[in-house]
């Protein structure tokens, strides 16, 4: 018959506001094999164990300046790891992979750790943003020029992602973008050629 064996899932999150400098959220989540919804059959409930967390916190760096220098760093960090562990050895489907860690059937440590870690599906992610840095007038009077430094705004964005599995030995990759933007805005004149015309 069916193993009708069931598992449980559980999630948390939890969200911090630093006073005026940024917020923080970490969030986590862990099911194990046999979970699923009521309405899932047996075949459709999950056949491994899940662990993943997630730490993200956005953190206005220009507040660690003084006030009259204008400059806003708006930096965003993000860091997240997951990890998949079939139920089943998928390098020998019909046996457990209990059973291949049991250590009456491999008695040797080291070639545990090794069949686990290659079995093991694990996900690590990593980013940093600095999006729309710039620097602006402190004086509400000040008139703007073409030439001011507070019309130019930088963004900087670094992504690096790993992976591996009982397929892919490993997977890295790292992308880097930057972009530089500029802005002028010199003021709008109203034009009204019929301003006089009484009709």
């Amino acid at each position: 018959d069916f193993d009708e064996s069931g598992g449980f899932a559980s999630t948390a999150r939890i969200n911090a506001k630093l006073a005026d400098l940024g917020n923080m959220t970490i969030s986590g989540n862990h099911s194990t094999a046999g979970w699923g919804s009521i309405e899932k059959k047996v075949s459709e409930r999950d056949r491994e164990d899940k662990s993943s967390y997630d730490f993200s916190t956005s953190i206005e760096l220009g507040k660690f300046l003084p006030e009259k220098t204008g400059i806003k760093i708006p930096m965003y960090f993000g860091y997240s790891e997951a990890k998949i562990t079939p139920q089943y050895n998928p390098l020998d489907p019909d046996v457990l992979l209990s059973q291949v860690l049991d250590p009456t059937v491999t008695p040797d440590p080291e070639k545990r750790d090794n069949i686990n870690k290659t079995v093991t599906d694990y996900t690590e992610r990593k980013s940093i943003n600095f999006t729309n840095v710039r620097k602006i007038k402190t004086s509400p009077n000040a008139k703007s020029h073409i030439y001011d430094v507070e019309n130019l705004n930088f963004s900087y964005a670094y992504t690096e992602n790993y992976n591996r599995n009982y397929i892919t030995e490993y997977a890295f990759g790292k992308t880097h973008q930057g972009v530089v933007g500029y802005n002028y805005n010199s003021g709008s004149k109203p034009i009204a050629p019929f301003e006089k015309n009484k009709s």
